[in-house]
């Protein structure tokens, strides 16, 4: 590594530390683990981040916090004597922010050296077209979101580069101001199916669309800031699911791949409801070639090269938002003609114990008990939450998007009680597990890293492990009567339709 700058006394480390990772989601300059490990990753680090679970991961440690990671890899830059081009990258990705700059140079006042960064170089960086980052939308919110509604076609704002005629980045501001743009994420398997998506995207190209692929990117370009860039502004997202993809984005450490579906993953999650990620099948199946997540989600299946023409059309309705079949206008409710009913007759059909409503209720009764088992989540609220069955995170997931679609209505005033009351204390369990569950590959579990030796790592690693008993205790009696609700009252076989739904995941 070239020297430019001077060695620092280690113990101003930390400090520096403190503001590349700040802990206050909030505050200016503060950078998630996928935003601080491009950074330096443009300092010439080969650091990923796995998710879920795992969290940062470098050639010598794996799940690091982002304080422990900014510690080590400032060391390391200030061991050669390159700490200064690291607070000039750190800067130059927040725009050169005031306060950043007089935070960093308070330091090196505090042990009276000269700060290396007093006057700030004016930014080298282009500026890109990015999107807000979406929030994950509140229960109540979502219920009232209207999923089905078509948009129509939004077209991106003016980028000042094109404005001036003056190119910053060779890649992204040839770009079209206007166009619909699509990020194609694959794993390079072999020179046949690199092959195969440079046509998609040549075909897209022939639509009118630009597609996002790292084999135009001329020599000497940065990988991750095209894929950081690119996935940000991307109207859609392309994932083209082969066996060697899934392979590399689940154990894999490093790699394109494995980089792109970190932040894939990281979307997902926030945004359960985004149709922003379009999964195609190239070799296998949806659940062979996909990750968890994706393989969930309407695709299309392109394994079959006779179908090509067919699905390239629908692929390009899906990017400009024109559906094949759209949502039909709803009309007003009709009046009935009750005929020869007397009023006692009409009124009985208006009751909640209806046909009709109870046939509405056994609908969306059918696509719940389809993403659950009894005898799996009987399993898990009676054991101890150090390790958990995956397959419990699998149907929390679906339950969420269930539950979160407008539609979703319970007329039965008891099962919808049940219902509630044991999706609000899972999800409570599933937000503490966040933070604290990390997968173990290839044992179908995941493990409360809270624990060491059976030692927690901290009071607050106690108090969530804690937590988690006392909500799953509360959920026992739910459950049990959930079960003997569905059985007395829709005559279901709770024991059928667990293992049904466990049957599901190994296809």
């Amino acid at each position: 590594m070239k020297k430019c700058g001077n060695k620092y006394p280690d113990a101003i480390i930390p400090e520096l530390a403190s503001v590349f990772a700040q802990k206050d989601s909030n505050a200016p300059g503060y950078m998630s683990g996928p935003k601080l490990i491009a950074l330096f990753n443009g300092l010439g680090f080969a650091d990923c981040y796995k998710f879920p679970g795992v969290g940062i991961v470098t050639p010598e440690d794996t799940g690091l916090s982002r304080t422990q990671y900014a510690i080590k890899r400032l060391s390391d830059l200030n061991d050669a004597f390159r700490l200064p081009e690291a607070l000039t990258a750190f800067l130059e990705f927040n725009k050169g922010n005031a306060a950043l700059s007089e935070s960093i140079n308070s330091i090196f006042e505090n042990y009276q050296i000269h700060s290396p960064i007093v006057e700030f170089p004016k930014p080298i960086v282009a500026d890109v077209v990015t999107e807000p980052p979406v929030e994950r939308p509140k229960l109540a919110e979502f219920r009232q979101t209207n999923l089905a509604t078509v948009k129509p076609i939004e077209q991106p704002q003016s980028n000042p580069q094109h404005d001036t005629g003056e190119i910053k980045d060779p890649y992204f501001d040839s770009i079209p101001v206007g166009r619909k743009i699509a990020f194609i994420s694959y794993s390079w398997d072999d020179e046949k199916h690199k092959g195969w998506v440079r046509k998609l995207a040549n075909d897209l190209f022939a639509n009118g669309i630009f597609a996002l692929l790292d084999q135009h990117l001329p020599a000497g370009y940065s990988l991750t800031h095209f894929m950081n860039t690119g996935l940000n502004i991307a109207h859609k997202v392309i994932v083209v699911g082969t066996p060697q993809y899934k392979e590399k984005s689940i154990k894999s450490l490093s790699g394109g791949a494995v980089y792109e579906e970190s932040i894939i993953h990281t979307e997902l999650m926030d945004n359960i409801a985004t149709t922003k990620f379009l999964p195609i099948v190239r070799v296998g199946t949806f659940s062979s070639s996909l990750p968890p997540l994706l393989r969930g989600r309407i695709g299309l299946d392109f394994s079959d090269d006779a179908k090509y023409p067919t699905l390239i059309s629908e692929i390009v309705r899906e990017i400009y938002d024109v559906p094949k079949h759209p949502i039909p206008t709803l009309g007003e409710v009709p009046s009935f003609d009750y005929g020869d009913l007397s009023p006692r007759e009409i009124a009985d059909l208006k009751k909640p114990e209806s046909d009709f409503r109870k046939k509405q209720d056994r609908k969306w009764l059918d696509r719940l008990l389809g993403a659950f088992s009894f005898q799996l989540m009987h399993n898990y609220l009676t054991d101890y939450p150090t390790w958990v069955d995956e397959r419990i995170f699998i149907s929390i997931d679906i339950w969420n998007a269930i539950i979160g679609n407008p539609a979703f209505n319970i007329y039965d005033p008891t099962l919808s009680k049940l219902i509630a009351d044991f999706h609000a204390l899972w999800h409570q369990v599933e937000m503490i597990g966040l933070n604290y569950y990390t997968s173990e590959p290839n044992t179908g579990k995941v493990r409360f890293h809270g624990l060491c030796h059976d030692v927690f790592v901290s009071k607050e690693a106690e108090a969530a492990y804690s937590k988690i008993i006392n909500l799953k205790m509360e959920m026992q009696p739910i459950l049990k009567n959930l079960a003997l609700y569905i059985q007395d009252n829709f005559e279901i076989d709770v024991e059928e339709t667990s293992a049904a739904f466990l049957e599901s995941l190994k296809r």
